[in-house]
């Protein structure tokens, strides 16, 4: 079973949510807030020296799920902070409600680092613990060249269908500081575009799980 399959079978209320109706992904403009933004941007400082490095140049793509993209960043997982706000009850009540279905955190908070020219995350969907993906974007610095694309047209599709050749195709989720995304990363394909010249963007993410009504 694909996972967009997977989704209409177990979950078809998603399928009339506002989260699908805009594409599987959308843009929340200063979410989660002046408040939270500021907690997580000082838990970050705190921790971002231990970042390490991470240079993919092989991919392994699953056709479908998981798999090990290209990547060329720098992460570091994040701390209680990030992971107090993305699971707790008033962002369950958000995501619940953009979703039309109950989500569980996933946890394993990250925060990731694109600094370096051509910086960027392959194409790919996400692991199975992570249905549902939460991007904040924490500093963005420089030319804006480099985004976060996605392909929901290619939904019930193969990775591997996808054109290597896609700038015409699919959405940039334009995000600047201080702004979050949603996205329904388990089905809907996604990449990083390469960074460009002196662009810096810091992301947290996090992941949530799709549940059942009787679970």
């Amino acid at each position: 079973m694909t996972p967009y399959e997977e989704l209409t079978e177990r979950w078809p209320k998603v399928l009339q949510s506002a989260l699908w109706r805009a594409g599987g992904f959308l843009a929340l403009a200063g979410f989660p807030g002046a408040a939270a933004l500021s907690a997580i941007r000082r838990e970050a400082e705190g921790i971002l020296g231990k970042a390490e490095r991470q240079e993919w140049s092989n991919a392994n793509q699953e056709d479908w799920r998981g798999g090990q993209p290209e990547r060329f960043v720098s992460g570091v997982t994040a701390g209680h902070c990030l992971n107090g706000i993305c699971g707790g009850p008033e962002m369950l009540r958000v995501l619940q409600g953009l979703l039309s279905a109950e989500v569980r955190y996933a946890g394993g908070g990250s925060i990731t680092v694109y600094d370096r020219p051509g910086d960027r995350l392959g194409l790919h969907r996400d692991i199975e613990v992570c249905d549902v993906t939460f991007v904040t974007c924490l500093w963005e610095e420089g030319e804006r060249q480099g985004a976060l694309r996605a392909y929901p047209e290619y939904c019930a599709l193969p990775l591997s269908m996808i054109p290597a050749s896609r700038a015409n195709l699919g959405f940039t989720v334009d995000l600047q500081a201080g702004d979050s995304a949603v996205l329904l990363g388990g089905v809907v394909p996604h990449e990083v575009t390469p960074m460009g010249q002196g662009q810096r963007r810091v992301v947290s993410l996090v992941c949530y799980q799709l549940m059942d009504s009787s679970a």
